[in-house]
């Protein structure tokens, strides 16, 4: 196994065990039965940027390209439109907003 591919299941592992803990303190901070929508949209953020870097290393495994899947990560700003370069890292300005 590949160092990229360990990290990828390495991060998989984290969410799997900490996901509980988090489901608990965003049910611990919700404010007159809602939930907070910081909370929540970064949690929803943060698995979806592992969700794409997992269907990336799969289309790339299988010798495939797939930009339809590439775009589907939206901007950080604005949650509304897709990154600038989906093919950067998300760590990455271009990665992580729309430019708009």
């Amino acid at each position: 196994m590949i160092a990229r591919d360990r990290e990828l299941l390495a991060r998989l592992a984290r969410v799997n065990r900490d996901l509980g803990q988090v489901a608990l303190r965003l049910m611990a901070a919700q404010d007159g039965g809602e939930l907070p929508a910081g909370g929540l949209r970064e949690v929803g953020e943060a698995l979806s940027v592992l969700g794409g870097d997992m269907l990336a290393r799969a289309n790339e495994l299988d010798g495939h390209t797939f930009p339809a899947v590439q775009c589907s990560v939206l901007c950080a700003l604005c949650c509304a439109e897709p990154v600038t370069r989906p093919d950067q890292p998300r760590t990455t300005v271009d990665g992580r907003f729309c430019g708009g």
